[in-house]
């Protein structure tokens, strides 16, 4: 069994968030690239550049 610390208001727990997002967008994308315009906004699509 492994244990993940993180600390809170650390860059470590902002990373996390960033991937925990962009992994939620992109399961989005291939379970539904028919809507993938009008299910995706700009500053979604722009958080992915980040």
């Amino acid at each position: 069994m492994a244990y993940k610390i993180v600390c809170r208001d650390s860059v470590e727990e902002r990373i996390l968030g960033l991937q925990a997002s962009k992994k939620r967008m992109a399961e989005g994308i291939i379970l539904d690239e028919a809507n993938l315009m009008k299910s995706i906004s700009k500053e979604e699509l722009l958080k992915l550049f980040e």
